[in-house]
């Protein structure tokens, strides 16, 4: 099932996604599941969720950070693929040359 939210203008959605994967909003999540074998969350669960908000400004601040974390991690696992290609690649060369 999938639930589409519309927010006001006091919470950006960038925001709302970084509160819903946090610990706390992961909790709050599991706070209003129900079921006994598999939990579901309804629509009026998910309106009962508190969701503390900053001001506009910090949370401006809070997604480009996190925007800009995402991309330093991203750039981080590429430079690590590379490190492991030159790695081999040098590994192989001192191989071939004693050969």
């Amino acid at each position: 099932n999938i639930i589409s939210i519309k927010l006001n203008n006091e919470l950006l959605p960038e925001v709302l996604v970084i509160y819903l994967n946090s610990s706390e909003g992961q909790k709050a999540l599991k706070s209003v599941a129900a079921g006994a074998i598999q939990k579901a969350i309804n629509i009026n669960s998910i309106l009962d969720i508190s969701i503390p908000v900053s001001p506009l400004e910090k949370q401006k601040d809070l997604a480009e950070f996190m925007k800009l974390a995402t991309t330093y991690e991203d750039i981080t696992k590429k430079e690590q693929k590379i490190r492991q290609k030159v790695d081999s690649g040098a590994e192989l060369l001192f191989l071939i040359s004693i050969s």
